[in-house]
């Protein structure tokens, strides 16, 4: 992300900069996968991808009117949705769970935070249409819908 990019081009010499590309190390393109770097999006069918930018007790509506349409993002860390109509069609924007250290160094001098661990997976239909699962880990548990438990170890 932004930070990674700050970190190469602000600090890293610059003749070991190619070994800090992401897109490179991950062999995105060979394999396929786009990148999409902040704060750009990524559409699929009805559905938006994006960082995220919004805070506050509105970033949900903030961010579905930015985009106006489905919208998927991961900017707080947390899981809430809220739901949209607009002439009959509904729509909704999520937030993202998270896949780091809900208790990093930068955010100690805040004190606590609402974070929690998880991902989603979508998915989509030939029509655009999609079904969303967020799986959220609570106490690094991950319960799938089969009862089936995955520990972290």
């Amino acid at each position: 992300g932004l930070r990674y990019e700050k970190f190469r081009e602000g600090y890293c010499p610059y003749a070991y900069r190619s070994h800090f590309d992401l897109s490179v190390k991950l062999n995105l393109e060979k394999r396929g996968i786009p990148l999409i770097n902040y704060p750009d999006y990524l559409d699929i069918g009805e559905l938006t991808i994006t960082h995220g930018c919004k805070h506050g007790a509105s970033h949900l509506k903030q961010m579905y009117d930015m985009v106006g349409r489905n919208v998927l993002y991961g900017h707080l860390h947390r899981h809430e949705a809220k739901a949209f109509a607009k002439r009959g069609h509904s729509t909704k924007a999520w937030s993202l769970p998270c896949m780091c250290n809900l208790a990093p160094e930068y955010q100690k001098k805040n004190g606590e935070n609402n974070w929690t661990n998880g991902y989603a997976t979508f998915g989509m239909r030939s029509s655009g249409q999609f079904n969303l699962h967020i799986h959220e880990i609570f106490n690094g548990i991950l319960v799938l819908p089969d009862g089936t438990k995955i520990t972290a170890s």
